[in-house]
């Protein structure tokens, strides 16, 4: 069975992954990305290790 915390840090890691090749396409600053990466860790209450390189 999946407990909530894993479900919401599937969505953040989810969403990690679509800033960074938004990242990696120009269409986000490194700025910007590290700045929503927080917020997002914030909204989902995440416990997850990001590498924000």
């Amino acid at each position: 069975m999946t407990t909530e915390k894993e479900i919401r840090n599937n969505a953040f890691y989810h969403e990690i992954c679509i800033l960074r090749l938004l990242r990696d396409i120009g269409m986000l600053t490194q700025k910007e990305y590290v700045g929503i990466v927080k917020i997002a860790a914030e909204d989902y209450n995440a416990n997850l290790k990001i590498n924000m390189s």
